[in-house]
């Protein structure tokens, strides 16, 4: 895959999200309500699970997310008694999907997911990430972030064995019930029956119905969310 990594965001990213405390000093409100969420399941048992239950593939291309993918978000803020905004990063190692393109290099949208459990989230400091799941990301009622890919663009097809490509992957993204169209720029590195690689995009707190924070440590947040995946993909050729 291509240019800036997930494929993967993102889960994400993919992702998404706000952040309420800075990343060098400066500390998150805590909550003052207790909130009991479920554990969120690992990233080894996802693969497992995945892979498993995925039908045989009678002819194309299948890539299918490995342990070891990552989905983080990065919102630069700007802390009072700082003097130089910083950025605030969550990171989360709960990613699977797969991508799946026919014989002729096109994407099969009704198999092709990616799914970022937002309740694995973490930072710098608890406090931060309990701000971000209780209040901005609400995961309670949503806890997970979904992309549905509809299509590529600058992708070679037959897919390449090696080598390093840049594109771009479109498609859907759902973040707290709200589905928006996104496109991840991706960064890929081609090895037999493996592609690793980095996926980026971007959305505002606006996209999804979110409000940036609003503390009194918090002097400014930037209104852009960027997310990034850092995949590794198992590769499957039929056909």
């Amino acid at each position: 895959m291509r240019k800036t990594g997930l494929l993967f965001v993102t889960l994400g990213i993919i992702l998404v999200v706000a952040a309420c405390g800075g990343s060098s000093g400066g500390a998150a409100p805590t909550s003052t309500a207790s909130s009991v969420q479920s554990q969120p399941t690992s990233a080894s048992t996802q693969s497992t699970v995945t892979q498993e239950t995925q039908p045989a593939l009678e002819s194309g291309t299948r890539l299918t997310i490995e342990n070891g993918t990552t989905a983080s978000y990065v919102v630069r803020e700007q802390l009072a008694g700082v003097n130089f905004p910083t950025d605030a990063i969550g990171t989360t190692d709960l990613v699977t999907g797969q991508i799946v393109l026919d014989s002729n290099g096109a994407v099969m949208p009704e198999a092709s997911s990616l799914s970022v459990d937002l309740r694995g989230l973490k930072s710098d400091d608890s406090r931060r990430d309990n701000y971000i799941r209780q209040n901005t990301l609400q995961t309670n009622n949503f806890p997970t972030a979904d992309f549905t890919a509809t299509g590529v663009t600058g992708l070679a097809s037959p897919l390449p064995s090696s080598g390093e490509a840049t594109f771009q992957v479109n498609g859907d993204m759902t973040i707290r019930g709200i589905t928006r169209p996104m496109t991840w720029d991706v960064a890929a590195t081609f090895s037999g029956d493996r592609v690793t690689g980095t996926t980026t995009a971007s959305f505002t707190f606006d996209d999804y119905g979110m409000r940036a924070p609003s503390v009194f440590i918090v002097l400014s947040v930037e209104d852009t969310i960027h997310l990034k995946i850092e995949f590794t993909m198992a590769v499957e050729r039929t056909g």
